[in-house]
């Protein structure tokens, strides 16, 4: 399982609100008031809420991505990356978003929807870059 990590730049967003983002084209379940289990077809991901502080989220992020204001940060365990891609555009069709990939690219949520909707070759976004020498093998 990998994950990415949510950050929504707006005031109110628990676990409750990204259900409610969510409900109309994912199937969503509020387990143990402890985290959200989110499902599409036969894929699940699950959202629970981060201390960015306690995690250290922010240490390698650009200092332009980094929220401002009031923000609520989520860390989402995924196997399938078609379903984590619709969760990230139906939350960013509602808050302001940043989404760090955790291999190597923080975004807002703006520039990684128009990033896998364009990109050609398919921008792979859910593992480091394969620039592998095998030489050596």
């Amino acid at each position: 399982m990998e994950t990415l990590v949510i950050v929504i730049a707006a005031e109110g967003w628990g676990l409750q609100a990204v259900a409610n983002a969510l409900e109309s084209s994912h199937q969503v379940s509020l387990v143990d008031d402890r985290y959200l289990e989110v499902s599409q077809a036969t894929s699940s991901a699950y959202v629970c809420v981060m201390d960015p502080q306690e995690d250290g989220l922010f240490e390698d992020w650009p200092e332009a991505l980094i929220p401002k204001g009031p923000f609520a940060a989520f860390s989402v365990d995924y196997r399938d990356p078609l379903l984590m891609e619709s969760i990230v555009r139906e939350i960013s069709a509602k808050a302001t978003t940043v989404i760090d990939t955790n291999f190597g690219d923080v975004v807002s949520g703006g520039e990684f929807i128009a990033r896998i909707d364009r990109d050609n070759p398919r921008w792979e976004w859910w593992h480091w870059p394969h620039d592998i020498d095998d030489s050596f093998a």
